[in-house]
C-alpha cells in the first residue's frame, strides 16, 4: 500500500489540482508523523527559531494571540504525503492542496523551515486566521525576515502563513 501511494503522487502531473475534494478517495495510509523537534533543523537555522518565535509571540500579544511551533524537519516521504492531500486523496482534518512542493528539495525537507500555529490566548482558535492575525504578521514579518535572514510564506503568490524559512 505505501509503495502504491508513493508511485501514485510521484508519478502525478505536477499541475494536477482536482478542485472537488469531497470526490477524492480518503488517504490509503495513516498520516506520516510530525516532527517539531529543533534538533532536527540545521544549526544555524536552529538557533534563530526560539528567537523568531519570541518576537512573533510579542507582535501577536497585542491581539492576544501567540505562535507556537508546529513542525521543523519533514521526511521525504511525508513531503509527498503533504503534496498528495487535494490531488490524489483527503485526510481528515484537511481541505484542499497542502503543500506545492512535492520534491524532496523542500526546505521543510532540507531542515531549514519551520511553521508556527497561530492561535488565541485564549480558548479555541477558528478555522481561518483572522484578519488581525494576517495584519499582524504582515506588520512584523519585514522586519524579521532582515533581523533573522529568513524568509516568511506569507507574501507569497499562494501565501502560507505560517512558513518560515532561512533565506538562500
Amino acid at each position: 500500500m505505501l509503495d502504491a501511494t508513493l508511485r501514485i503522487v510521484e508519478e502525478a502531473p505536477l499541475d494536477m489540482n482536482i478542485p472537488i475534494y469531497a470526490s477524492l478517495p480518503a488517504s490509503p495510509i495513516a498520516e506520516p508523523p510530525v516532527v517539531k523537534s529543533l534538533a532536527e533543523l540545521l544549526p544555524v537555522f536552529r538557533s534563530k527559531v526560539p528567537l523568531l518565535e519570541a518576537d512573533i509571540d510579542a507582535a501577536l500579544l497585542v491581539i492576544d494571540w501567540r505562535a507556537d511551533l508546529s513542525e521543523t524537519f519533514r521526511d521525504p516521504f511525508r513531503q509527498l504525503w503533504l503534496f498528495g492531500i487535494g490531488r490524489h486523496f483527503q485526510a481528515p482534518g484537511r481541505t484542499g492542496v497542502v503543500t506545492n512542493i512535492r520534491e524532496a528539495t523542500g526546505n521543510h525537507v532540507q531542515r531549514c523551515a519551520v511553521d508556527f500555529f497561530y492561535r488565541p490566548n485564549v480558548g479555541k482558535a477558528p478555522s481561518q486566521l483572522p484578519e488581525a492575525v494576517v495584519l499582524a504578521l504582515k506588520d512584523i514579518a519585514p522586519r524579521l525576515e532582515a533581523k533573522y535572514s529568513v524568509v516568511w510564506g506569507g507574501t507569497w503568490r499562494k501565501p502560507d502563513y505560517p512558513h518560515w524559512e532561512e533565506k538562500k
